[in-house]
């Protein structure tokens, strides 16, 4: 399990029920419950620009984008 600041609980809580969620900046973190309180809690986790390529591989748009560049340089 993750820990996280609990703002309720003012303390570093284990979290409960974590699921990894991309922020609206396009970061990489988990979300989850405080396991005492129950309080949402975020925490933002290190990462590399793979998580991107890896959602744009899963509906293919990578290569659809890869076969539209190389197909203007014939």
């Amino acid at each position: 399990m993750t820990e996280a600041f609990c703002v309720r609980c003012r303390k570093v809580r284990e979290m409960k029920k974590e699921q990894r969620v991309m922020l609206s900046n396009g970061k990489k973190a988990k979300k989850g419950f405080c396991e005492e309180c129950g309080t949402k809690m975020y925490r933002i986790v290190k990462g590399d620009d793979s998580f991107l390529s890896f959602l744009l591989s899963a509906v293919g748009l990578e290569e659809m984008m890869w076969k539209k560049e190389h197909h203007d340089e014939d």
